[in-house]
């Protein structure tokens, strides 16, 4: 009899965690396991999702009603009472159901791990940050742990962090969709790519200072990421105003087809002063592109070497390898790109993910 596994999905279209569980189910064995999707949010394109639900007839969906986190995780009461529907609605799912096990990967769907193990589910919280969220989140937690039967970290400093804390948990990277390296482009202008969610934490402003400071002003950059926090925004695209760079910067929202913006880059900078599994850096590797990434103990941990880093607050600094990139031609990049094509291939592929997956739900 095949095991039924429920993921909790705070939106199918998100950001990278979205995408390292999509790629999970579509790719799991389904002899072996019978899926279930419970959406809890509210997707901006309504295309996208249809779409994944043809391509995946074996997969039952399920969406809650006014159950949106995401929008209104500031909002206090509207928090509370989401939560309430939340658990409601989840009830209903979970008896027609009857999973074996229950898998979450945000904090608020994981606050119903209690009722999910007293209807029988055994429970999975997925780990996508650094785990490090304050004392007083930290001892919220440690609580709702206690109804949870198996922690899984997709970043070796958030096992560290659980550790120190005494928490168990186990450590399995994003996986990426293997494929050919890309060959670079050869543009007439120089193409920067900064792929990241638009949000304080993405650390977007050094790159504009550092565009400032960069002798060959013959660039693009292209900003692509979910357009998270408005008032940021509008601050980037001023600082840009006052940097005399607006003809030089786009912003676009998601995208569904990233390989194409990774083909027509030259370079891309990942400035972040948290990540969890650094997605971006893989995928640049895996494409062919030269990557700058900011020095964060995440970074580092899945960085190969002859890695590039810069300080989170160090434009000059990131202008300098900005240049340096650019000076360097394609026969000097020869080596290093495809050394961390073959990294990724050898320590990151979305077959080494799911299979990890698989047998810890093997497991419980």
């Amino acid at each position: 009899m095949r095991k039924k596994i429920l993921f909790v999905f705070s939106r199918l279209y998100y950001g990278g965690a979205e995408r390292q569980f999509r790629e999970l189910v579509t790719h799991m064995d389904k002899k072996k396991f019978d899926l279930i999707i419970v959406e809890t949010g509210n997707d901006e394109d309504a295309g996208l999702v249809r779409q994944f639900e043809q391509q995946n007839q074996d997969i039952r969906f399920y969406y809650l009603k006014d159950t949106d986190f995401i929008s209104n995780s500031k909002k206090k009461f509207a928090r509370e009472a989401i939560f309430i529907r939340y658990i409601l609605q989840m009830y209903h799912v979970i008896k027609k159901e009857k999973p074996d096990l229950i898998l979450a990967y945000n904090g608020l769907e994981i606050s119903g791990s209690w009722l999910f193990c007293r209807l029988g589910a055994k429970v999975v919280f997925s780990e996508r940050e650094s785990g490090n969220r304050g004392k007083r989140k930290l001892k919220r937690y440690k609580w709702l742990f206690r109804s949870v039967d198996k922690i899984i970290c997709n970043s070796k400093e958030a096992q560290r962090y659980y550790a120190e804390n005494g928490i168990s948990s186990e450590y399995i990277p994003n996986g990426i969709q293997c494929c050919d390296r890309l060959p670079l482009p050869d543009k007439d202008w120089y193409i920067i790519l900064v792929p990241a969610r638009i949000t304080r934490v993405k650390n977007q402003k050094i790159v504009l200072n550092a565009l400032s400071l960069c002798e060959n002003k013959n660039y693009k950059v292209i900003f692509i990421g979910k357009q998270e926090d408005k008032e940021y925004l509008e601050e980037l695209k001023q600082l840009a105003q006052n940097l005399n760079l607006e003809q030089k910067i786009e912003f676009l929202n998601f995208t569904n087809d990233i390989q194409t913006m990774y083909r027509n880059c030259n370079l891309v900078i990942l400035p972040s002063r948290m990540e969890g599994c650094t997605n971006v850096l893989l995928e640049s590797y895996l494409y062919g592109r030269p990557c700058l990434v900011s020095n964060i103990i995440m970074n580092r941990d899945v960085a190969n070497e002859r890695q590039e880093f810069f300080e989170t607050d160090d434009a000059k600094g990131l202008s300098r390898l900005i240049d340096m990139c650019r000076q360097k031609k394609e026969s000097e990049w020869r080596d290093i790109l495809e050394s961390n094509h073959q990294y990724v291939i050898d320590n990151f592929s979305v077959e080494q993910m799911v299979r990890h997956y698989e047998n810890i739900f093997d497991r419980l």
